[in-house]
Protein backbone atom coordinates (compact mmCIF):
# COMPACT_ATOMS: atom_id res chain seq x y z
CA UNK A 1 0.00 0.00 0.00
CA UNK A 2 3.07 2.01 0.93
CA UNK A 3 4.27 1.85 -2.66
CA UNK A 4 0.88 2.86 -4.67
CA UNK A 5 0.70 5.82 -2.43
CA UNK A 6 3.97 7.52 -2.83
CA UNK A 7 3.22 7.05 -6.73
CA UNK A 8 0.18 8.17 -6.18
CA UNK A 9 2.09 11.48 -4.27
CA UNK A 10 4.50 11.83 -6.60
CA UNK A 11 1.57 11.87 -9.70
CA UNK A 12 -0.46 14.28 -7.70
CA UNK A 13 2.98 16.72 -7.49
CA UNK A 14 3.56 15.76 -11.24
CA UNK A 15 0.22 16.71 -12.45
CA UNK A 16 -0.17 19.77 -10.49
CA UNK A 17 3.56 21.67 -11.57
CA UNK A 18 2.10 20.34 -15.23
CA UNK A 19 -1.24 22.08 -14.34
CA UNK A 20 0.50 25.62 -13.50
CA UNK A 21 4.04 25.34 -15.37
CA UNK A 22 2.91 27.94 -17.82
CA UNK A 23 1.37 30.60 -16.24
CA UNK A 24 3.44 33.10 -14.98
CA UNK A 25 4.84 32.73 -11.58
CA UNK A 26 6.95 35.59 -11.06
CA UNK A 27 4.80 37.84 -12.82
CA UNK A 28 2.32 40.13 -10.88
CA UNK A 29 -0.59 42.37 -11.29
CA UNK A 30 -2.53 39.86 -13.25
CA UNK A 31 -6.09 41.73 -14.41
CA UNK A 32 -5.10 44.88 -12.43
CA UNK A 33 -5.00 47.19 -16.23
CA UNK A 34 -3.07 50.09 -16.03
CA UNK A 35 -0.69 51.10 -12.91
CA UNK A 36 -1.65 54.54 -12.19
CA UNK A 37 1.15 56.93 -9.84
CA UNK A 38 3.78 55.02 -9.45
CA UNK A 39 6.41 56.30 -7.29
CA UNK A 40 9.15 55.66 -4.73
CA UNK A 41 8.26 57.04 -1.35
CA UNK A 42 11.18 56.25 1.72
CA UNK A 43 12.40 53.06 -0.52
CA UNK A 44 9.51 51.45 -1.23
CA UNK A 45 7.15 51.81 -4.67
CA UNK A 46 3.78 52.39 -4.79
CA UNK A 47 1.39 51.83 -7.53
CA UNK A 48 -2.50 52.20 -8.02
CA UNK A 49 -3.91 49.89 -10.22
CA UNK A 50 -6.67 50.92 -12.47
CA UNK A 51 -8.96 47.48 -11.96
CA UNK A 52 -9.89 48.33 -8.58
CA UNK A 53 -10.62 52.11 -8.81
CA UNK A 54 -7.30 53.06 -8.05
CA UNK A 55 -6.09 50.05 -5.50
CA UNK A 56 -3.00 50.12 -3.76
CA UNK A 57 0.34 47.72 -4.09
CA UNK A 58 3.25 48.10 -2.49
CA UNK A 59 7.00 46.64 -2.96
CA UNK A 60 10.44 46.68 -1.77
CA UNK A 61 12.28 45.15 -4.44
CA UNK A 62 10.27 45.43 -7.41
CA UNK A 63 9.60 42.05 -7.72
CA UNK A 64 7.19 41.22 -4.85
CA UNK A 65 4.03 43.17 -4.14
CA UNK A 66 1.51 43.47 -1.61
CA UNK A 67 -1.96 44.48 -2.55
CA UNK A 68 -3.02 44.21 1.20
CA UNK A 69 -4.19 48.19 1.15
CA UNK A 70 -7.12 49.75 1.22
CA UNK A 71 -8.39 50.97 -2.35
CA UNK A 72 -8.33 54.96 -2.99
CA UNK A 73 -11.92 54.56 -4.63
CA UNK A 74 -10.95 57.34 -6.91
CA UNK A 75 -11.25 55.94 -10.43
CA UNK A 76 -11.02 53.21 -12.56
CA UNK A 77 -9.38 55.16 -15.15
CA UNK A 78 -5.51 55.75 -14.84
CA UNK A 79 -3.99 59.03 -13.34
CA UNK A 80 -0.90 60.13 -11.70
CA UNK A 81 0.38 61.08 -8.23
CA UNK A 82 2.32 64.71 -8.73
CA UNK A 83 4.85 66.23 -6.14
CA UNK A 84 5.71 69.94 -5.66
CA UNK A 85 6.79 72.16 -3.21
CA UNK A 86 3.43 72.65 -1.82
CA UNK A 87 2.90 68.38 -1.31
CA UNK A 88 2.22 65.71 -3.18
CA UNK A 89 -1.53 65.31 -5.22
CA UNK A 90 -3.36 62.26 -6.36
CA UNK A 91 -4.92 63.61 -9.78
CA UNK A 92 -7.44 61.56 -11.81
CA UNK A 93 -10.19 61.76 -14.81
CA UNK A 94 -13.86 62.14 -13.75
CA UNK A 95 -16.14 59.75 -15.95
CA UNK A 96 -19.54 59.31 -16.98
CA UNK A 97 -21.43 62.94 -16.24
CA UNK A 98 -17.85 63.67 -15.03
CA UNK A 99 -15.82 63.15 -17.90
CA UNK A 100 -13.23 66.32 -19.28
CA UNK A 101 -13.29 67.12 -15.54
CA UNK A 102 -9.92 66.52 -13.33
CA UNK A 103 -10.12 65.53 -9.82
CA UNK A 104 -7.49 65.48 -6.80
CA UNK A 105 -6.92 64.70 -3.61
CA UNK A 106 -4.02 64.90 -1.09
CA UNK A 107 -2.48 62.52 1.89
CA UNK A 108 -4.73 62.56 5.01
CA UNK A 109 -3.17 62.99 8.41
CA UNK A 110 -0.50 60.92 8.96
CA UNK A 111 -0.46 59.08 5.45
CA UNK A 112 2.04 60.76 4.30
CA UNK A 113 4.62 58.04 3.96
CA UNK A 114 2.28 54.74 3.44
CA UNK A 115 0.08 57.05 0.91
CA UNK A 116 -2.98 54.58 2.36
CA UNK A 117 -5.96 57.59 3.04
CA UNK A 118 -6.95 60.41 0.75
CA UNK A 119 -8.67 63.69 1.54
CA UNK A 120 -10.74 64.76 -1.57
CA UNK A 121 -10.00 68.16 -2.75
CA UNK A 122 -12.58 68.04 -5.63
CA UNK A 123 -12.70 69.64 -9.29
CA UNK A 124 -9.40 71.40 -10.13
CA UNK A 125 -9.49 71.60 -13.82
CA UNK A 126 -11.33 70.95 -17.40
CA UNK A 127 -10.69 70.35 -21.03
CA UNK A 128 -8.97 67.25 -20.81
CA UNK A 129 -10.34 63.63 -21.62
CA UNK A 130 -8.35 61.54 -19.46
CA UNK A 131 -5.35 60.35 -18.21
CA UNK A 132 -3.46 62.98 -16.74
CA UNK A 133 0.43 62.41 -15.94
CA UNK A 134 2.91 63.28 -13.39
CA UNK A 135 3.29 67.07 -13.19
CA UNK A 136 7.09 68.37 -14.25
CA UNK A 137 8.24 71.80 -13.28
CA UNK A 138 9.51 74.35 -16.18
CA UNK A 139 10.47 77.76 -15.99
CA UNK A 140 7.21 79.12 -16.11
CA UNK A 141 5.54 76.68 -13.42
CA UNK A 142 4.08 73.36 -13.32
CA UNK A 143 2.93 71.25 -16.16
CA UNK A 144 0.57 68.27 -16.32
CA UNK A 145 -0.05 66.09 -19.90
CA UNK A 146 -3.81 64.58 -20.04
CA UNK A 147 -5.29 62.65 -22.98
CA UNK A 148 -6.75 61.63 -25.17
CA UNK A 149 -7.04 63.80 -29.06
CA UNK A 150 -3.25 64.56 -28.51
CA UNK A 151 -1.11 65.37 -25.29
CA UNK A 152 -2.66 68.02 -24.08
CA UNK A 153 -0.44 70.69 -21.76
CA UNK A 154 -2.29 71.77 -19.14
CA UNK A 155 -0.61 74.54 -16.73
CA UNK A 156 -1.16 74.77 -13.21
CA UNK A 157 -2.23 78.38 -12.14
CA UNK A 158 -2.31 78.10 -8.58
CA UNK A 159 1.72 77.74 -7.59
CA UNK A 160 2.26 74.08 -7.07
CA UNK A 161 -0.86 73.27 -5.16
CA UNK A 162 -2.35 71.64 -8.10
CA UNK A 163 -5.67 73.40 -7.51
CA UNK A 164 -6.09 75.31 -10.80
CA UNK A 165 -5.40 73.60 -13.90
CA UNK A 166 -6.04 74.90 -17.11
CA UNK A 167 -5.06 73.78 -20.92
CA UNK A 168 -2.78 75.79 -22.21
CA UNK A 169 -0.97 74.19 -25.14
CA UNK A 170 -0.59 70.49 -27.06
CA UNK A 171 2.46 68.74 -26.56
CA UNK A 172 1.65 65.93 -29.66
CA UNK A 173 -1.64 66.62 -31.97
CA UNK A 174 -4.05 64.52 -33.14
CA UNK A 175 -2.75 62.91 -35.82
CA UNK A 176 0.69 63.29 -34.78
CA UNK A 177 2.87 60.10 -36.62
CA UNK A 178 -0.62 58.81 -37.76
CA UNK A 179 -1.62 58.22 -34.07
CA UNK A 180 -5.16 59.31 -33.38
CA UNK A 181 -5.82 57.95 -29.44
CA UNK A 182 -3.16 58.78 -26.81
CA UNK A 183 -3.67 57.05 -23.18
CA UNK A 184 -1.70 57.12 -20.57
CA UNK A 185 0.61 60.13 -21.53
CA UNK A 186 3.99 60.69 -19.45
CA UNK A 187 6.21 63.64 -19.81
CA UNK A 188 9.62 63.26 -18.19
CA UNK A 189 13.23 64.79 -18.36
CA UNK A 190 15.71 61.85 -19.00
CA UNK A 191 19.40 62.53 -19.22
CA UNK A 192 19.09 65.96 -20.57
CA UNK A 193 16.50 65.28 -22.95
CA UNK A 194 12.33 65.37 -22.62
CA UNK A 195 10.88 61.85 -23.42
CA UNK A 196 7.04 61.32 -24.34
CA UNK A 197 5.26 58.02 -23.74
CA UNK A 198 1.84 57.57 -24.56
CA UNK A 199 -0.26 54.43 -25.15
CA UNK A 200 -2.00 54.31 -28.77
CA UNK A 201 -5.12 52.83 -30.69
CA UNK A 202 -7.04 51.06 -27.54
CA UNK A 203 -7.28 47.24 -27.74
CA UNK A 204 -5.51 47.02 -31.14
CA UNK A 205 -2.75 49.30 -30.15
CA UNK A 206 0.62 49.79 -28.37
CA UNK A 207 3.14 51.92 -26.68
CA UNK A 208 4.96 54.72 -28.46
CA UNK A 209 7.56 57.15 -27.03
CA UNK A 210 9.33 60.44 -28.18
CA UNK A 211 12.40 62.00 -27.36
CA UNK A 212 13.32 65.64 -27.94
CA UNK A 213 13.06 69.16 -26.31
CA UNK A 214 10.42 71.76 -24.86
CA UNK A 215 10.48 75.21 -26.79
CA UNK A 216 11.20 78.13 -24.44
CA UNK A 217 8.08 79.24 -23.88
CA UNK A 218 6.92 75.66 -22.06
CA UNK A 219 4.26 75.36 -24.05
CA UNK A 220 5.32 73.31 -27.29
CA UNK A 221 7.78 69.79 -27.80
CA UNK A 222 10.37 69.40 -30.65
CA UNK A 223 10.37 65.52 -31.52
CA UNK A 224 14.07 64.01 -32.49
CA UNK A 225 13.37 60.96 -32.37
CA UNK A 226 9.70 58.27 -32.55
CA UNK A 227 9.74 54.68 -32.17
CA UNK A 228 7.26 52.06 -30.74
CA UNK A 229 8.49 50.60 -27.17
CA UNK A 230 7.25 47.06 -27.51
CA UNK A 231 7.12 45.67 -30.83
CA UNK A 232 4.94 42.91 -29.86
CA UNK A 233 1.74 42.07 -31.71
CA UNK A 234 -0.79 45.12 -31.02
CA UNK A 235 -3.31 44.50 -28.81
CA UNK A 236 -1.78 40.91 -27.73
CA UNK A 237 1.65 41.20 -26.78
CA UNK A 238 2.21 44.74 -26.44
CA UNK A 239 3.28 47.04 -23.63
CA UNK A 240 0.03 48.97 -23.00
CA UNK A 241 -0.90 51.72 -20.18
CA UNK A 242 2.90 52.38 -19.39
CA UNK A 243 3.71 54.74 -17.00
CA UNK A 244 7.26 55.63 -15.32
CA UNK A 245 8.10 55.95 -11.78
CA UNK A 246 10.70 57.80 -9.93
CA UNK A 247 11.95 59.43 -6.72
CA UNK A 248 9.41 61.31 -4.81
CA UNK A 249 12.14 64.22 -4.72
CA UNK A 250 14.93 64.60 -6.41
CA UNK A 251 17.58 63.64 -7.43
CA UNK A 252 15.49 61.85 -9.75
CA UNK A 253 18.11 59.03 -10.07
CA UNK A 254 16.30 56.30 -12.24
CA UNK A 255 13.44 56.23 -14.68
CA UNK A 256 11.36 52.99 -13.99
CA UNK A 257 9.28 51.71 -16.24
CA UNK A 258 5.80 49.74 -15.87
CA UNK A 259 2.83 48.53 -17.64
CA UNK A 260 0.72 45.48 -19.02
CA UNK A 261 0.32 43.69 -21.64
CA UNK A 262 -1.97 40.77 -23.03
CA UNK A 263 -5.45 43.29 -23.03
CA UNK A 264 -6.62 41.17 -26.13
CA UNK A 265 -5.63 37.90 -24.88
CA UNK A 266 -8.20 35.64 -23.26
CA UNK A 267 -7.50 32.71 -21.24
CA UNK A 268 -5.89 31.61 -17.67
CA UNK A 269 -2.73 32.97 -18.25
CA UNK A 270 -4.23 36.32 -19.19
CA UNK A 271 -3.03 40.23 -18.35
CA UNK A 272 -0.09 40.83 -16.52
CA UNK A 273 2.16 43.53 -15.56
CA UNK A 274 5.39 43.26 -17.50
CA UNK A 275 8.94 43.02 -15.55
CA UNK A 276 9.54 46.50 -14.95
CA UNK A 277 12.41 48.24 -17.02
CA UNK A 278 14.97 50.73 -16.58
CA UNK A 279 15.11 53.44 -19.27
CA UNK A 280 18.45 55.58 -20.43
CA UNK A 281 18.91 57.65 -23.60
CA UNK A 282 21.58 56.87 -25.64
CA UNK A 283 24.38 59.43 -26.17
CA UNK A 284 24.56 58.68 -29.94
CA UNK A 285 21.20 57.81 -31.36
CA UNK A 286 18.58 59.92 -28.80
CA UNK A 287 16.87 56.77 -28.65
CA UNK A 288 15.36 55.40 -25.14
CA UNK A 289 17.04 52.34 -24.34
CA UNK A 290 15.61 49.75 -21.55
CA UNK A 291 17.13 46.90 -19.31
CA UNK A 292 15.42 45.26 -17.06
CA UNK A 293 16.00 46.65 -13.40
CA UNK A 294 18.66 45.48 -11.32
CA UNK A 295 16.35 43.95 -8.72
CA UNK A 296 15.50 41.18 -11.27
CA UNK A 297 18.99 39.21 -10.32
CA UNK A 298 17.05 38.09 -7.25
CA UNK A 299 14.96 35.50 -9.16
CA UNK A 300 18.15 33.54 -9.78
CA UNK A 301 17.15 31.03 -7.37
CA UNK A 302 15.47 28.16 -8.31
CA UNK A 303 14.61 26.23 -5.46
CA UNK A 304 10.84 25.12 -5.53
CA UNK A 305 7.92 23.62 -3.51
CA UNK A 306 5.17 22.27 -3.68
CA UNK A 307 2.37 21.03 -0.89
CA UNK A 308 -0.24 18.23 -0.52
CA UNK A 309 -2.40 16.05 1.29
CA UNK A 310 -2.61 12.41 0.75
CA UNK A 311 -5.09 9.89 1.98
CA UNK A 312 -3.38 7.13 4.02
CA UNK A 313 -5.77 4.75 5.67
CA UNK A 314 -3.29 1.61 5.94
CA UNK A 315 -0.60 3.41 6.74
CA UNK A 316 0.62 2.41 10.12
CA UNK A 317 2.12 5.58 12.51
CA UNK A 318 4.63 3.36 13.75
CA UNK A 319 6.11 3.48 10.02
CA UNK A 320 7.99 6.11 10.66
CA UNK A 321 10.17 5.31 7.89
CA UNK A 322 8.03 6.36 5.50
CA UNK A 323 10.05 9.62 4.59
CA UNK A 324 12.89 7.62 3.06
CA UNK A 325 10.50 5.07 1.59
CA UNK A 326 8.47 7.78 -0.37
CA UNK A 327 11.66 9.17 -1.15
CA UNK A 328 12.73 6.16 -2.56
CA UNK A 329 9.67 4.91 -4.98
CA UNK A 330 9.53 8.60 -5.88
CA UNK A 331 10.18 8.87 -9.81
CA UNK A 332 10.95 12.37 -9.34
CA UNK A 333 14.36 14.28 -7.85
CA UNK A 334 12.76 15.20 -4.67
CA UNK A 335 13.34 15.81 -0.76
CA UNK A 336 10.17 15.43 1.15
CA UNK A 337 9.17 17.02 4.37
CA UNK A 338 6.31 15.10 6.33
CA UNK A 339 3.85 15.55 8.76
CA UNK A 340 1.91 12.24 9.81
CA UNK A 341 -1.48 12.68 11.24
CA UNK A 342 -3.36 9.64 13.65
CA UNK A 343 -6.64 9.05 11.40
CA UNK A 344 -6.45 9.71 7.34
CA UNK A 345 -4.00 11.76 6.17
CA UNK A 346 -0.22 12.33 5.35
CA UNK A 347 0.65 15.61 4.53
CA UNK A 348 3.95 16.59 2.60
CA UNK A 349 6.34 19.09 0.91
CA UNK A 350 8.32 18.87 -2.50
CA UNK A 351 10.95 20.80 -2.72
CA UNK A 352 13.25 20.53 -5.97
CA UNK A 353 16.03 22.33 -6.66
CA UNK A 354 17.05 22.61 -10.81
CA UNK A 355 20.75 24.03 -11.99
CA UNK A 356 20.52 27.63 -10.83
CA UNK A 357 22.66 28.93 -13.12
CA UNK A 358 24.32 27.25 -16.88
CA UNK A 359 27.16 29.26 -18.82
CA UNK A 360 27.59 27.45 -22.13
CA UNK A 361 31.29 28.66 -24.08
CA UNK A 362 30.03 26.65 -27.08
CA UNK A 363 26.67 28.24 -27.09
CA UNK A 364 24.50 25.24 -26.88
CA UNK A 365 23.91 24.65 -23.49
CA UNK A 366 20.97 25.80 -21.52
CA UNK A 367 18.56 25.53 -18.50
CA UNK A 368 15.41 23.51 -19.21
CA UNK A 369 12.99 25.41 -17.15
CA UNK A 370 9.30 27.13 -17.71
CA UNK A 371 10.68 30.27 -15.84
CA UNK A 372 14.87 30.99 -16.95
CA UNK A 373 16.52 33.77 -17.86
CA UNK A 374 18.73 33.78 -20.88
CA UNK A 375 21.72 35.79 -21.81
CA UNK A 376 23.02 35.23 -25.66
CA UNK A 377 26.17 37.39 -26.30
CA UNK A 378 28.16 36.01 -29.42
CA UNK A 379 31.12 38.24 -30.96
CA UNK A 380 30.52 40.22 -34.39
CA UNK A 381 32.01 38.55 -37.11
CA UNK A 382 35.20 40.30 -38.21
CA UNK A 383 33.98 40.24 -41.74
CA UNK A 384 30.64 42.12 -40.80
CA UNK A 385 27.43 40.40 -39.92
CA UNK A 386 26.10 37.15 -41.40
CA UNK A 387 24.46 37.45 -43.97
CA UNK A 388 21.71 34.48 -43.11
CA UNK A 389 20.60 32.63 -40.15
CA UNK A 390 19.36 33.07 -37.33
CA UNK A 391 20.81 33.82 -33.74
CA UNK A 392 18.57 33.23 -30.64
CA UNK A 393 16.31 31.22 -28.11
CA UNK A 394 13.26 28.67 -28.84
CA UNK A 395 11.57 28.33 -26.28
CA UNK A 396 9.37 25.25 -26.78
CA UNK A 397 6.88 25.43 -23.54
CA UNK A 398 5.09 22.12 -24.18
CA UNK A 399 3.53 19.56 -26.86
CA UNK A 400 0.52 21.73 -27.59
CA UNK A 401 1.32 25.15 -25.89
CA UNK A 402 2.73 28.02 -27.96
CA UNK A 403 6.60 27.69 -28.66
CA UNK A 404 8.14 31.06 -28.94
CA UNK A 405 11.53 31.45 -31.67
CA UNK A 406 13.46 35.16 -30.35
CA UNK A 407 16.67 36.07 -31.68
CA UNK A 408 18.21 38.05 -34.74
CA UNK A 409 17.11 37.01 -38.49
CA UNK A 410 19.75 37.98 -40.71
CA UNK A 411 18.28 36.87 -43.73
CA UNK A 412 15.52 39.55 -43.20
CA UNK A 413 17.91 41.63 -40.99
CA UNK A 414 15.51 41.86 -37.74
CA UNK A 415 15.24 41.27 -34.41
CA UNK A 416 12.14 39.28 -34.07
CA UNK A 417 9.85 36.67 -31.45
CA UNK A 418 7.84 34.24 -33.78
CA UNK A 419 4.50 33.15 -31.93
CA UNK A 420 1.25 31.45 -32.97
CA UNK A 421 1.85 31.64 -36.88
CA UNK A 422 2.98 35.48 -36.47
CA UNK A 423 6.41 37.15 -36.59
CA UNK A 424 6.54 40.46 -34.53
CA UNK A 425 9.58 42.01 -35.92
CA UNK A 426 11.75 45.10 -34.99
CA UNK A 427 15.08 46.50 -36.60
CA UNK A 428 17.93 44.88 -36.39
CA UNK A 429 20.29 47.22 -32.86
CA UNK A 430 23.59 48.48 -34.35
CA UNK A 431 26.64 46.65 -32.74
CA UNK A 432 28.94 49.13 -31.91
CA UNK A 433 30.20 47.48 -29.19
CA UNK A 434 31.68 44.10 -31.17
CA UNK A 435 28.84 41.85 -29.54
CA UNK A 436 25.56 40.34 -30.94
CA UNK A 437 22.91 40.56 -27.47
CA UNK A 438 20.18 38.78 -26.63
CA UNK A 439 18.44 39.01 -23.10
CA UNK A 440 15.31 36.93 -22.23
CA UNK A 441 13.22 36.14 -19.66
CA UNK A 442 10.45 33.00 -20.08
CA UNK A 443 7.55 33.11 -17.40
CA UNK A 444 5.30 30.57 -18.67
CA UNK A 445 3.43 31.53 -21.20
CA UNK A 446 4.66 34.97 -21.32
CA UNK A 447 8.31 35.56 -22.86
CA UNK A 448 10.24 39.13 -22.81
CA UNK A 449 13.15 39.75 -25.02
CA UNK A 450 15.50 42.77 -24.89
CA UNK A 451 17.52 43.53 -28.21
CA UNK A 452 21.23 44.73 -28.78
CA UNK A 453 21.97 47.13 -25.62
CA UNK A 454 18.55 47.63 -24.87
CA UNK A 455 17.76 49.30 -28.33
CA UNK A 456 14.41 47.37 -28.84
CA UNK A 457 12.18 45.09 -26.72
CA UNK A 458 9.43 42.63 -28.03
CA UNK A 459 6.77 40.74 -25.18
CA UNK A 460 5.49 37.89 -26.42
CA UNK A 461 2.58 35.80 -24.68
CA UNK A 462 0.93 32.69 -25.82
CA UNK A 463 -2.89 32.15 -25.62
CA UNK A 464 -2.33 28.22 -25.45
CA UNK A 465 -1.55 27.16 -21.67
CA UNK A 466 -2.90 23.59 -21.66
CA UNK A 467 -0.06 21.02 -22.07
CA UNK A 468 3.26 22.03 -20.66
CA UNK A 469 5.20 18.72 -21.16
CA UNK A 470 8.95 19.20 -22.17
CA UNK A 471 9.65 22.62 -21.10
CA UNK A 472 12.48 23.26 -22.69
CA UNK A 473 14.81 26.02 -24.08
CA UNK A 474 17.28 25.44 -27.04
CA UNK A 475 19.90 28.02 -28.56
CA UNK A 476 19.54 28.74 -32.37
CA UNK A 477 22.64 29.48 -33.83
CA UNK A 478 22.00 28.77 -38.37
CA UNK A 479 23.96 32.13 -39.00
CA UNK A 480 27.27 29.84 -37.90
CA UNK A 481 28.73 33.08 -35.01
CA UNK A 482 31.21 31.15 -33.26
CA UNK A 483 32.60 32.05 -30.08
CA UNK A 484 29.10 32.53 -28.30
CA UNK A 485 28.54 32.52 -24.48
CA UNK A 486 25.27 31.52 -23.52
CA UNK A 487 24.12 32.58 -19.38
CA UNK A 488 21.06 30.56 -18.27
CA UNK A 489 18.95 30.97 -14.65
CA UNK A 490 16.25 28.89 -13.46
CA UNK A 491 13.84 31.41 -11.93
CA UNK A 492 11.28 31.60 -9.30
CA UNK A 493 10.30 33.53 -6.24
Amino acid sequence: MLHGVAWLACLVASSAASATQNCPLYHTGKGQYDPSGPILVDDTWHLFPDAAKWGHATSTDLIHWDYNHPSTGFSADTGSISVTDQGTFAIWPGMGAHTGALFMSTPSSGSSSNLDNWTLFGNVGHGGSRDPGRAMQLNSGWYLPVGIHGVLWFKDYSNGSMTNLTLTGNLLPFGQDNITEFECPDVFELDGKVVIVTATQGTKGWTQFWVGTITDDDLSFVPEYTSKLDFGHPGISSLYGAKTGTNRHAPFDRRVLFGFGGWSQSGPCDRWYLLPKELSISSTTHKLLQHPVQELVQLRNATRSECFMVDVLFLSCANLCSVLVLSLLCPCSCSFLVQYHWHSNLFFCIFWTTPSHVRSKDGTSIVASGQVEVIVACPVPKQGLPLSGVVGVDVLQGVNAGNVRVGFNFDTNVSFAALDGRIDAAPMPLFGDGYIKLHVFVDGNLVESFYGDGDYFIFSASNNTVDTKDVSNVVVNTAGVAGCVVDSWALSL
